[in-house]
């Protein structure tokens, strides 16, 4: 059995949600209504939300390194 599993688990779910998140903000950023402010402003909201994520995942594989 693995001990400590849910950081591990946790970890590489959000990073993997992290590259899901960025890949929809590289799509967003190049369709053509990006150009328009609002949607400038939502694909700016997708990638702050990806690299928030991408560091939770981050500190909780800093912690598990930290358990071991």
């Amino acid at each position: 059995m693995i001990r400590n599993g849910w950081p591990s688990a946790t970890s590489t779910a959000t990073s993997i949600l992290a590259v899901v998140l960025q890949v929809v903000a590289l799509f967003r950023s190049l369709r053509l209504e990006d150009n328009d402010e609002g949607e400038y402003r939502k694909t700016v909201h997708w990638f702050v939300a990806s690299a928030v994520v991408l560091l939770i995942g981050f500190f909780v594989a800093l912690v598990e390194s930290g358990l071991e």
